[in-house]
């Protein structure tokens, strides 16, 4: 399917989203720059992939073979390049591992402006030390994330341990898969993440039935300091258990897509994880009015909102092609082995199924998990190989 050609057209039931592709972002005057800005107007030359394995559970990097968003390397120096352990330098009497000492779902968040840091948020949960118990750490996990800071403008140099930053209340099981992006209306990052709460007196008695997984989110420029406009905290972005599917879900991933030509609305896509009665799969939406707005299925019915039709998959990222501006990548983690590619591919949109599997030629990652793929330019391609290399 061509998602974007020339401009993003999304079919949802008879109605026809149609979104310009972006090209280079100029920041608007009265507003913070969108997601990216510091080198959006730059070219994009290779693809960073940051993610984990589950027989390490800490952030790794692999960098594409040139420009090629399908074939990459490990770096020798980057795997991992992130851990939760105290960092050698700290004097041992001081050293302490944050959290459980295990990473997962790894984003990279670009820095919003020119000069300024970027971040890496991560699940903080060790299923090996528990023997993959989803059970335990869905009732009694992680009330927090992670989260790495770099210097000024690097994607090589960060944080030698992370902060850990909770963000929601007692009652609540777990936080997972935390994301952002640059809301340019607020001038402030959308955080969210996937957390479940459970309903009784005492806020930490977690032994009963859970609400369903839902979307939360807030506010932050700086992704320790968290602000909320409700005092409801924290809110809910996205709760599918009254929808015609009904269930939980997780793993959201958002990105703007472009300008809409109807009321000049920004568009934006996003991918989650749905579980209805144990069936995972991952569905993808389309909105032309902003983070907020009212967001379609992609596709003509439940049969065409999902990428892949077999169960058991999540973790969907999602980015521009580099060289083809009416190519996006869409790639599914299927848990047992690792990412699965998909792209818009040169089908017509009416083409079902809609998701086309990518043709790799051979390089692409083996048993890389959950985490997020941006494209970067030739000099940050030459930071990165230079020094991870």
């Amino acid at each position: 399917m061509r998602l974007f050609a020339a401009a993003l057209t999304a079919i949802v039931g008879v109605t026809t989203l149609v979104c310009a592709a972006p090209q280079s972002v100029a920041a608007p005057q009265s507003v913070a720059a969108p997601q990216s800005i510091a080198v959006e107007t730059e070219a994009k030359e290779a693809y960073l992939f940051v993610g984990f394995q589950e027989k390490s559970e800490n952030v790794s990097f692999w960098l594409s073979r040139g420009n090629d968003p399908l074939n990459y390397q490990a770096l020798p120096k980057a795997q991992p390049l992130l851990t939760s352990e105290p960092a050698q330098s700290v004097p041992i009497a001081s050293r302490r591992r944050v959290g459980t000492g295990g990473v997962r779902d790894p984003f990279l968040v670009r820095a919003a402006r020119p000069g300024g840091p970027n971040y890496i948020l991560a699940t903080d949960a060790s299923l090996k030390l528990i023997n993959y118990n989803f059970d335990l750490v869905n009732r009694y996990g992680t009330h927090g994330f992670l989260v790495w800071a770099s210097a000024p403008g690097s994607l090589t140099s960060w944080d030698p341990t992370p902060k850990l930053v909770n963000i929601v209340p007692d009652n609540f099981g777990f936080v997972a898969a935390p994301e952002a992006i640059w809301d340019p209306a607020k001038g402030k990052y959308l955080l969210t993440w996937s957390s479940a709460y459970f309903g009784t007196a005492n806020p930490k008695d977690h032994s009963g039935q859970a609400s369903p997984t839902k979307i939360f989110y807030a506010y932050t420029d700086n992704f320790v300091d968290l602000h909320s406009e409700n005092p409801r905290f924290p809110e809910v972005y996205l709760d599918l258990s009254a929808s015609q599917t009904g269930g939980s879900l997780r793993d959201l991933t958002l990105r703007y897509v472009g300008k809409s030509p109807v009321g000049q609305g920004d568009c934006y896509v996003r991918f989650f994880r749905e579980d209805t009665d144990g069936a995972l799969k991952v569905r993808g939406q389309i909105s032309d009015n902003g983070l907020f707005g009212k967001f379609k299925d992609i596709g003509q019915g439940p049969t065409e909102w999902y990428l892949e039709q077999g169960d058991a998959n999540g973790g969907p990222l999602f980015f521009k092609d580099n060289r083809d501006p009416d190519l996006w990548h869409v790639w599914v983690d299927l848990f047992a082995t690792g990412y699965k590619p998909f792209d818009t591919g040169p089908d017509a949109l009416s083409r079902t199924p809609h998701y086309s599997p990518s043709a790799s030629n051979g390089g692409f990652p083996k048993d890389l998990k959950q985490g997020s793929v941006e494209p970067i330019t030739k000099a940050e391609y030459d930071e990165i190989l230079r020094t991870l290399g």
